[in-house]
């Protein structure tokens, strides 16, 4: 049965559901480069298919159309030609029609990237359940079943999130993962999980997460990337202060290990936490409160059991 939105094949009771994965991978380039006759601080090397034999007997074609590059950890500019590679400074121009890619080094002078420290360049993979097609990329039928991904979300002010993720599986029958699992970068690489089927056009798949890669394993027939949500890279514990024994050795068991609050601008509400003792000088018959872990100009009000102190 044909249909044409995500929603549709969602209220389907029986229909083809496909899953996409597009990864961001990447490889440190180790190869001897020409310099360009004519724009002489650029150098270039053909480079965009790469075919590979599996284990199988089989070949597989690998398409490494460039999305980003580094230079020993910094961004290059891409640019849209040769001649503005060559204009500017740490640049590249992937020529996809014609296969090459261009790089102009400068540290100071230009280097010649067959000399260059690091360079690294990053491009997508993609794979799916079954072979597709979508955007001229084939989808490379390697992915074993549903991912198994889960996402929770607390309260961000507590301190405290439980990030998403899951384990994505992939079938190694015929050692295609044998072959780059080691040649290009896995670790922390950008991983795009869609959810779609039968005829959908690639705009009607939906977003189902976004993540990155932690670690990976393999065994003879699988391989298995272990992917956290994306916001892990975004969060930190928030704030950073937490109450503790060493500071407050009188804490109640409950507040021990709560992060203090960050109050700036006009913070309502702040809950007041018994933390005794603050300062030794005051009387053991006078109680001391921390409200905040950072400097706080002046209170509008008090209050004990919502009536005001």
């Amino acid at each position: 049965m044909s249909h044409v939105t995500l929603d549709e094949l969602k209220d389907a009771p029986v229909a083809i559901r496909n899953v996409l994965i597009e990864i961001i991978t990447g490889e440190q380039l180790q190869e001897t480069w020409t310099q360009h006759g004519v724009y002489t601080d650029t150098y270039y090397l053909t480079y965009l298919y790469e075919t590979i034999n599996l284990q199988d007997g089989t070949t597989s074609k690998i398409n490494k159309a460039i999305t980003a590059m580094k230079y020993d950890g910094v961004s290059l500019t891409e640019q849209a030609s040769i001649a503005d590679c060559n204009s500017n400074n740490n640049s590249y121009w992937h020529d996809t029609a014609n296969q090459l890619l261009y790089v102009h080094l400068d540290d100071g002078a230009t280097v010649d990237p067959s000399v260059a420290n690091v360079l690294v360049a990053y491009f997508k993979m993609f794979f799916s359940n079954k072979g597709v097609y979508f955007n001229d990329n084939y989808y490379e039928p390697y992915v074993s079943g549903a991912p198994g991904i889960r996402q929770n979300t607390d309260h961000l002010l507590t301190g405290k999130s439980d990030i998403g993720g899951g384990n994505l599986v992939f079938v190694n029958t015929s050692g295609f993962f044998d072959v780059i699992i080691e040649k290009f970068i896995w670790s922390n690489r950008k991983i795009t999980i869609l959810y779609g089927g039968e005829d959908l056009p690639y705009n009607e798949y939906g977003d189902g997460f976004t993540g990155i890669i932690i670690d990976k394993s393999w065994s003879i027939i699988t391989v298995t990337f272990n992917i956290k949500n994306i916001r892990k890279q975004l969060l930190r514990q928030i704030p950073e202060e937490l109450y503790t024994t060493n500071e407050y050795p009188n804490l109640a068991e409950w507040v021990i290990g709560l992060p203090k609050a960050i109050a700036y601008g006009t913070f309502d509400n702040i809950n007041a936490v018994k933390a005794i003792p603050i300062d030794e000088s005051y009387g053991t018959d006078q109680v001391q409160y921390s409200i905040a872990g950072n400097l706080i100009f002046s209170l509008d009000g008090l209050f004990c059991s919502s009536k005001p102190a």
